[in-house]
């Protein structure tokens, strides 16, 4: 699943004894990279900015500031607040069957992505709308006063995750992985370079796999009995003119069952950068 230009890397470096773990801790998942559009996109077709498609009888989403998110609330105030979200993204599930999606995510419909863009909380201040594929869809302006996203497509491909730490005992680790200071490529590289496709590039959007997460890896606290999965990863982009923080990612992520029963809006959500 890795790719031999990586395993070369890894060969030369202070993980050479621990390529067997690195490629069974492996995930697929689905990339999707932004294309500068030289037309519109068509209505219901995955894109990133622009304009949304939404079912006809759906209006502009509106989303909640939590209180952990808005410091200038009064402290006695602890109900959420709401907030104008912006369109990040839409994606044609239909388009990616037979592609490694997340664990309860079926392939059907149009899930779109709306984000407060201007005030960027980290836990809050977002909407999910899935439509189905049989919904009547039309295309909304932005409204006047909002950020609008140049419209790009969206190219699919699979991707390789891997996950923040390998399980391996630390009775098990290799000496030559213990090598200070180490020696040719390290883990943490390894897990970003993975992820670039055939091209190079590294894809904006992930469905699935493991996150790239710059702090703790919260779908490692399992809610319940139910494993927890990434929905969606959102990497910043300087080609997209959009900047997460420092250089940081929106996560989406909560139990395959919410995924399944399209419960969108219980997932869990964190900025990290």
């Amino acid at each position: 699943m890795l790719p031999q230009r990586l395993i070369d890397q890894i060969r030369s470096s202070s993980l050479r004894d621990l390529l067997d773990e690195i490629h069974a801790a492996a995930r697929p998942a689905v990339g999707l990279s932004p294309i500068r559009a030289t037309e519109p996109v068509p209505i219901g077709a995955s894109k990133v900015g622009g304009d949304p498609d939404l079912p006809i009888n759906v209006p502009w989403p509106r989303g909640q500031i939590g209180a952990f998110d808005d410091l200038d609330r009064p402290d006695d105030q602890t109900e959420d607040t709401p907030c104008d979200v912006e369109f990040l993204a839409q994606i044609r599930l239909n388009d990616l069957e037979g592609l490694p999606l997340p664990r309860g995510l079926a392939p059907t419909g149009l899930l779109s992505v709306f984000y407060s863009t201007d005030r960027m909380p980290w836990r809050s201040g977002w909407r999910m709308v899935w439509s189905p594929a049989s919904a009547q869809l039309k295309r909304r302006a932005v409204p006047p006063g909002r950020t609008r996203i140049r419209e790009h497509a969206l190219r699919s491909s699979i991707l390789v995750t891997l996950p923040e730490s390998l399980d391996i005992p630390e009775s098990d680790i290799p000496d030559s992985a213990r090598q200070e200071p180490a020696e040719g490529i390290s883990y943490w590289e390894v897990r970003r370079e993975v992820r670039r496709g055939r091209d190079g590039e590294i894809a904006t959007l992930q469905l699935g796999g493991f996150g790239l997460w710059a702090q703790d890896d919260p779908t490692e606290c399992p809610s319940g009995d139910e494993r927890q999965e990434l929905l969606l990863q959102v990497d910043s982009s300087r080609a997209l003119n959009w900047m997460w923080c420092d250089d940081g990612a929106l996560h989406w992520f909560g139990p395959e069952g919410l995924l399944a029963q399209r419960r969108f809006d219980d997932l869990g959500f964190e900025l990290q950068c």
